[in-house]
C-alpha cells in the first residue's frame, strides 16, 4: 500500500513540472523557435525567442525587471546558463548578502551559436553571427561574427563569409580596395587599435595607441610604435609594449595617451582609471624618452575625480583636457610647465558646437605659423555611437575653441565605417590618421589628407 502511495506520489509530481514546463513555454514570447522541455524558465513573460531558435536544457532566468531577448535562427547547446539578475558586491564595507541584487537584460542577436556550458551574465550583447565556445563565460559584449572562449571569453577569432575563422591577430579580415588600412600589431593580439597620438622627433615619427578593450578593458593599455619614413610601416617598440600594464587586475587601466616634443625630449602623458573605495578617479602619469626607444618609468602628476581628465592634449604651454558629466561635457585648459601638476582650471568656449552634440575626444597641433589646430570627436548626446570628426581653431586671447570646419565621411568611407573613433594629427597637420569600425564591428586605422 505504501509502494503505491509512493508511486501515486512521484506521478503526481512529475504531472506537475509537466504542466509547469508546458505553461512555462506558452508564456513565452515565441515567434517560432523551440524549447527543450528540460529547459529550466523564470519569468518566462520576461522571454522572447525568435524564429527558428532552439534552446536545449539548461537555465534561461529572466528577472521581473529584466528581460532576455533571443534573436532568430540561435542554436542554444546543453546546460547554458542564462542570468539577467546578480548580487551587488562593489561596497567592501557591507556584506554581500545585505548589498541586494541588480537586473540587467540579456540580448542575443541572430545567428547565434552558444556551445555546451556557457554562461552569460547579466547586461551582455551577445552580438550577430557570435560563437561562444563551450564552457565560456561571457561578462562583456561580443563583436559581430567573433569566436570567443575561455574565462572570461575572450575574442579568439572572426568568422569570414566563406565560413573560415581567421585568427585574431590578423587585421585585414576583409580585402580593402577603397582606401588602405593601416596594420600594427596590438599587445592583446587583437591587432585592433584607438586612443591614437603622433608626434615627430628627430626625424622619425612615433605613434602610441591602446588596444580596443572589447572583452576586457584592463588590457586598454598603451603601446609605442615608430615609423621611419612617411611611407613605411607602423614598427612596435619592444620596451613599450605595452609602456605599462595594470597592477590591480578589474581595478584599473591605461588610455588616452598624448605623445609631444618638448625640451630636446619625446614625452607621453597618458591616462590612469582607478577603482578605489572611495570611488574612482583618473590620474594623469607622464613618461620621457631621449632616443623614442628607452622610456623611464612613467610617474602620475595629476589626480582629479572619475571623467574629469578624458582626452588630454598639449598645445604650446596648455595642457587640454575633457571633463565628462554623464550628460554633457566640458572642454578645460590648465597651464602646462613641465609635469608638476596641473594648475589652476580654465573652462573653455567651443565656439560652433550645436546643442546635440558634445565633445568627446581631442588632438591638438600647431601650424608653422604658430596656430593651434584641434581634431574633435563630435558625439550626439542620446546616441554614443553616432561620431564626427571636425577642425577647430585655438584663440588663446579670447579663450575660444572656433569651428574651422567639418570632416565629412567621403563615399568609400561610409562604405566601410560603422563609425568613427578617437582621431589624431600626423606629423604632417594636414593629415590625419583615423581609429575607425567597420561593418563587421572591427577597429583599424586609415590616413587621410585634409
Amino acid at each position: 500500500m505504501l509502494y503505491l502511495i509512493g508511486k501515486f506520489i512521484s506521478m503526481l509530481r512529475y504531472l506537475m513540472y509537466r504542466f509547469r514546463r508546458i505553461r512555462n513555454n506558452r508564456s513565452v514570447h515565441n515567434a517560432g523557435g523551440r524549447i527543450s522541455g528540460q529547459c529550466n524558465l523564470s519569468h518566462p513573460e520576461n522571454i522572447f525567442i525568435g524564429k527558428n531558435s532552439y534552446i536545449n536544457s539548461g537555465d534561461i532566468l529572466a528577472s521581473p525587471n529584466a528581460k532576455i531577448y533571443i534573436g532568430a535562427n540561435c542554436l542554444i547547446s546543453f546546460q547554458v546558463h542564462i542570468r539577467t539578475e546578480m548580487h551587488n558586491y562593489k561596497d567592501a564595507d557591507q556584506l554581500i548578502r545585505l548589498q541586494g541584487h541588480s537586473e540587467k537584460d540579456i540580448i542575443i542577436e541572430d545567428d547565434v551559436w552558444i556551445g555546451y556550458g556557457v554562461q552569460i551574465l547579466p547586461g551582455v550583447i551577445i552580438a550577430k553571427g557570435s560563437v561562444i565556445g563551450a564552457g565560456a563565460v561571457v561578462t562583456h559584449d561580443t563583436i559581430a561574427y567573433g569566436v570567443y572562449g575561455g574565462v572570461p571569453a575572450r575574442l579568439i577569432s572572426m568568422r569570414t563569409q566563406s565560413g573560415t575563422a581567421i585568427p585574431a591577430d590578423n587585421c585585414d579580415l576583409t580585402e580593402n580596395r577603397l582606401f588602405k588600412k593601416v596594420n600594427i600589431p596590438t599587445c592583446d593580439g587583437s591587432s585592433q587599435s584607438c586612443h591614437l597620438s603622433v608626434a615627430a622627433f628627430q626625424g622619425k615619427t612615433y605613434m602610441a595607441c591602446t588596444p580596443y578593450p572589447y572583452d576586457n578593458e584592463y588590457s586598454e593599455n598603451l603601446c609605442l610604435y615608430i615609423r621611419e619614413t612617411t611611407s613605411g610601416h607602423w614598427k612596435l617598440i619592444p620596451e613599450a609594449f605595452p609602456l605599462a600594464c595594470p597592477q590591480k587586475l578589474r581595478f584599473e587601466h591605461y588610455s588616452d595617451p598624448c605623445l609631444f616634443q618638448k625640451d630636446g625630449q619625446l614625452e607621453l602623458i597618458f591616462r590612469k582609471c582607478e577603482r578605489r573605495k572611495s570611488g574612482e578617479v583618473d590620474q594623469l602619469y607622464i613618461a620621457f624618452s631621449q632616443n623614442g626607444l628607452s622610456w623611464t618609468a612613467p610617474r602620475v602628476f595629476a589626480e582629479q575625480k572619475k571623467d574629469t581628465l578624458i582626452s588630454p592634449s598639449i598645445a604650446g604651454n596648455a595642457l587640454f583636457c575633457v571633463e565628462y558629466n554623464g550628460i554633457d561635457s566640458k572642454l578645460v585648459r590648465f597651464p602646462f610647465e613641465h609635469s608638476n601638476g596641473l594648475g589652476d582650471k580654465t573652462i573653455c568656449t567651443v565656439e560652433g558646437l550645436d546643442n546635440t552634440s558634445l565633445v568627446w575626444h581631442i588632438d591638438c597641433a600647431t601650424l608653422p605659423d604658430g596656430t593651434i589646430r584641434g581634431l574633435f570627436l563630435l558625439r550626439e548626446k542620446k546616441s554614443p555611437v553616432t561620431c564626427k570628426l571636425a577642425l577647430f581653431t585655438w584663440f588663446p586671447d579670447e579663450n575660444i575653441w572656433h569651428l574651422e570646419r567639418d570632416l565629412p565621411q567621403t563615399e568609400a568611407e561610409q562604405k566601410e565605417i560603422a563609425h568613427i573613433y578617437k582621431s589624431c594629427f600626423t606629423e604632417n597637420p594636414e593629415s590625419i590618421l583615423c581609429s575607425a569600425r567597420d561593418q563587421k564591428g572591427r577597429f583599424f586605422l586609415y590616413q587621410k589628407a585634409i
